[in-house]
Order: structure tokens, then sequence, then C-alpha cells
């Protein structure tokens, strides 16, 4: 995925930061979501988010419309993987439970995603 974007680069600790306004992290987020509305079940892509790869699958369609997502980390075995509870316009609200039920969630930038996969055609 080509992206423009134009930042503003802060300097912290002698380190330069660089900042999205919020109209760019909504233009980055409305790609994404794109890409996730265009899969069919089962269908996934890959991404790097904080040099980590991760698969974003599709793992149902229903009659209505809706659809479920997983994020799984590419490479680990039945560990790393998250379920998608709510897609907001700059991020994704992510959940998952332990053998104790405990419930763990973590909010993923959009932002900081980088699609690997090429478009599905």
């Amino acid at each position: 995925m080509d992206r423009i974007v134009i930042v503003r680069i802060f300097r912290y600790n002698n380190k330069a930061i660089k900042v999205m306004t919020y109209s760019q992290k909504v233009k980055v987020g409305k790609e994404i979501i794109e890409r996730m509305n265009s899969l069919s079940e089962e269908g996934k892509f890959t991404f790097s988010y904080k040099n980590q790869v991760y698969s974003l699958k599709c793992y149902s369609v229903y009659e209505d419309g809706r659809r479920s997502y997983a994020i799984d980390k590419v490479g680990s075995w039945g560990y790393g993987g998250m379920n998608i509870d709510k897609i907001g316009p700059t991020s994704l609200s992510l959940y998952t439970y332990d053998m104790m039920n405990q419930r763990s969630t973590y909010k993923m930038d959009m932002s900081l995603m980088e699609v690997i996969t090429p478009k599905e055609v």
C-alpha cells in the first residue's frame, strides 16, 4: 500500500518523533478498514506493527453482513492471537480470554500498521 503521509517531526530526549494529525490517522485507518471489508470468509492479509508481523483474518461473515475478525502473530502457533471487538476510525479494539476466563484487551493504532500482502483481486 503506497501512501504519502505528511508528518511533523519533534525532538524529545534527542530522538526524532513523528506525529500525525487526527485526520491523517483517520485516512490511514480508512484504508485498513476498506481492506478488512473486502475480505471474504477465511480471507486474510498480513501486516507489520511495531516490528512484528501479524495476520488479520475474517473468520466469519454472517447473513446480516456482520463480520468477525481475528489477529494472530505470524509464526506463533496457538498463542498470540486476539479477536477484534470494535473497529474505530483510528484503532482496533482487541480482546482475548486466558484459561482462567480473564479478559485481556489491547487497542491497536491503525496508523502504525503497514500492510505487507497485496490486495486480493
